[in-house]
């Protein structure tokens, strides 16, 4: 049986930590190696100092045979002047950088606390008004992992807007509309602020910030 939670009275800690391990093993699984795209060519080449022919291997990692890539995930608000994620995000200023939809769109949750200073139990409010899960005596309701991701993933289709950029360009426009005017924005990605799930945990105190090398070994 898979394991519940009870929101009501949760480990925050270690609440935070088991989503984290979920989102990026969602990650990781539409995470593509190098060596999946990777073609070796064999020829000959001259070598430079005795001019004789020798064989010659030339070695090729072209990210743009991959067919699961980095999205940019833009949320959003309806008034940019109630917090400074939502100024940012309307303006087209921060961005969530996934491959997995649902883990680009759960992570805003987590980015609005950084940007906007919540503490760190802050998400929990949106799991009270669910009809998920099993309510309990204490008032909170028994939730699984993917349950919570699910919801939090839900929230950011109210405003998001996510980009490809591959088929979209290396621009992102948006339209912030007033009752006496409106300001109309195109934004260059390069210039975007852009967050991963790896800074995204280390900024929340989940994980070091060198996660995302750990399994990288020293020469």
């Amino acid at each position: 049986m898979e394991k519940t939670y009870d929101i009501a009275d949760p480990d925050v800690e270690q609440l935070l930590s088991d989503i984290f391990e979920y989102l990026l093993q969602l990650e990781k699984a539409e995470t593509e190696t190098d060596d999946s795209i990777k073609t070796m060519k064999h020829t000959k080449k001259k070598d430079p100092w005795n001019k004789e022919e020798r064989d010659f291997d030339i070695e090729t990692i072209d990210d743009s045979k991959k067919v699961k890539y980095n999205k940019l995930y833009f949320g959003g608000e309806g008034d940019s002047n109630q917090t400074r994620y939502e100024l940012l995000s309307n303006t087209l200023k921060i961005a969530v950088s996934a491959k997995s939809s649902v883990v680009g769109r759960c992570l805003h949750v987590f980015l609005r606390t950084i940007i906007d200073n919540h503490g760190e139990d802050w998400f929990l409010c949106w799991f009270e008004d669910t009809n998920r899960g099993r309510a309990t005596k204490k008032g909170g309701r028994l939730l699984t992992i993917p349950d919570m991701v699910d919801i939090l993933a839900e929230l950011f289709d109210n405003y998001g807007n996510i980009h490809d950029p591959r088929e979209k360009g290396r621009y992102i426009k948006n339209t912030l509309r007033g009752r006496t005017g409106e300001t109309v924005i195109k934004r260059y990605l390069c210039d975007v602020d852009t967050w991963d799930i790896y800074r995204i945990g280390s900024s929340i105190g989940v994980w070091s910030d060198l996660e995302q090398y750990k399994s990288i070994k020293k020469f």
